[in-house]
């Protein structure tokens, strides 16, 4: 879910594990031409992504790879704790992300997302807090600082 209350579907995708409370998930990639959000990558239909989804977790990882398996980039939702369902995940997404290309340092991105879900009062100014700490505090754990 989005702050708003509006719902995100994503395409279907095959169960590659899961262990403990982590789930990892495969899906193919719909369409060409355009660029995945906050790398600056372009989008192939024969790309495909990685999830891995920890039960509790304030994070959801995407990991996109081309067809050949070479890493494209990586996308990390900041959310409220993931929630698994029989048939699917829940989260609602904070709107701020950490992207991380391969071979550069992690950027922060949407924050602005983030600001304004605030100043329309879909969230409290202390939720937005708390995901703009874990935000930077993940993106100083993939830097490694």
């Amino acid at each position: 879910m989005k702050p708003d209350g509006s719902i995100i579907r994503l395409s279907e995708a095959r169960i590659l594990s899961f262990i403990g409370r982590t789930l990892s998930l495969q899906r193919r990639i719909m369409g060409d031409g355009s660029k995945y959000d906050g790398l600056d990558v372009a989008k192939t239909s024969t790309d495909y992504v990685v999830t891995l989804a920890e039960e509790g977790s304030p994070t959801l990882k995407h990991s996109y790879y081309a067809e050949d398996g070479v890493l494209k980039g990586e996308f990390y939702n900041i959310n409220t704790p993931i929630e698994f369902y029989p048939d699917k995940i829940r989260y609602v997404d904070l709107e701020i992300d950490v992207v991380r290309r391969p071979g550069e340092q992690p950027k922060i991105i949407d924050s602005d997302k983030l600001d304004e879900a605030v100043e329309h009062g879909y969230m409290s100014s202390a939720l937005a807090e708390v995901a703009k700490d874990i935000a930077r505090n993940l993106a100083a754990k993939l830097a490694g600082t």
